[in-house]
């Protein structure tokens, strides 16, 4: 309930995933979601991947028009979800209303904004650069290829996942809503 009554109706989603080195085809290990002023983390290694009450759960949130919904390179996250997670499969693909990828935005407002091209565009545009360029602070990615198997997980990993979901809501409330 918390997630669809969000302030000025946005939240923010991210995935962090198992890697190990030389896997091609990682699994998803945790799934973060965040308003402006709480963020939730879903343990997946936990609920395993036939969770009927994860699958109904992200379907009412993604597919609620009324929120927007933003992640950063958002739809490769929850493509490889639907691929890992039958429960998710109607969730995550399709028409997806107010489904917003930051990545994208930004790329686009460089398009038009500085006149590039569309690979100009996206060239250096990360959520680390986002966050300091409209929050003026750097985002710290270094736990980003951590061990996500470790339960629990470590104080600095929470902060890192709950940031990775809250951020894009921020920026997007503060630069594509103004």
């Amino acid at each position: 309930q918390l997630l669809l009554q969000a302030p000025q109706h946005v939240i923010g989603f991210d995935a962090e995933w198992t890697s190990k080195r030389g896997d091609s085809n990682p699994e998803p290990a945790l799934f973060q979601i965040s308003t402006l002023e709480v963020a939730f983390m879903v343990d997946l290694l936990s609920l395993g991947h036939s969770s009927d009450s994860l699958g109904v759960a992200l379907e009412e949130i993604l597919q609620n028009p009324s929120l927007t919904k933003v992640g950063f390179d958002c739809f490769a996250d929850l493509g490889k979800l639907a691929k890992s997670f039958d429960k998710l499969k109607r969730a995550c693909t399709g028409k997806l209303p107010g489904v917003v990828d930051l990545q994208t935005l930004e790329a686009e407002r460089r398009m038009v904004e500085e006149r590039l091209t569309k690979n100009q565009a996206r060239e250096g545009v990360s959520l680390s650069s986002m966050t300091e360029k409209y929050l003026g602070l750097p985002l710290n990615k270094s736990l980003q290829l951590c061990d996500w198997t470790r339960r629990p997980l470590s104080p600095a990993q929470a902060l890192y996942a709950s940031l990775d979901a809250y951020v894009p809501a921020r920026i997007f409330v503060q630069r594509f809503m103004t």
